[in-house]
């Protein structure tokens, strides 16, 4: 386990907080994660939650050690089972910290919202099929129907029907690949 607080340079970067906070999961113990920099930036946690990860957020009005002003800590308690689920997210770092949670995960999940990762990360689908993992891009039409695809859809795409088509990618677990992310 670990405890930390999101700092300015260089102290810990506030932009792996939703990545470790994944890994914690998998951790012996209680962690806990400061995040003093951007307060809201906790999306990742009600989705962790949903997997099975045992999360939990409190708003501190003062970071009485530091005196650095307000704070939100982040708390999780491991090792938890994290279960694949269909999850969204809402952010670039929410984004990466579900894909990171879905190989960890027992079975399919299933990350929506992904025009955050493709903002922030260059053929991830690929480097992540290149360690090992089982995950594709896909989406799915209104009818319910799933379309694998190797490429970001596009709103011209002719796949995309209506505005109800949601993309995703389908993350399976591998165990001998979540060994090498967990901690």
């Amino acid at each position: 386990p670990v405890s930390i607080r999101t700092e300015p340079f260089p102290g810990f970067p506030t932009d792996l907080q939703a990545l470790l906070s994944v890994c914690c999961t998998q951790a012996a113990g209680t962690s806990k994660i400061q995040e003093l920099i951007f307060l809201g930036r906790t999306g990742h946690i009600s989705q962790i939650q949903k997997l099975g990860g045992s999360i939990n957020i409190s708003k501190i009005d003062k970071d009485l050690e530091s005196s650095k002003g307000d704070a939100t800590t982040i708390k999780i308690e491991g090792p938890s089972l994290l279960r694949g689920k269909t999850v969204g997210s809402t952010d670039l770092r929410c984004a990466a910290s579900l894909v990171v949670a879905g190989l960890v995960a027992k079975g399919e999940t299933m990350v929506q919202d992904l025009h955050f990762l493709d903002r922030g990360y260059a053929n991830i689908v690929e480097k992540f099929r290149l360690l090992g993992a089982d995950i594709r891009r896909a989406t799915i039409l209104p009818s319910g129907m799933r379309v694998l695809c190797d490429e970001p859809l596009s709103d011209r795409t002719t796949l995309r029907v209506g505005g109800n088509a949601k993309f995703f990618l389908s993350v399976k677990d591998r165990s001998e690949l979540a060994t090498g992310l967990a901690w």
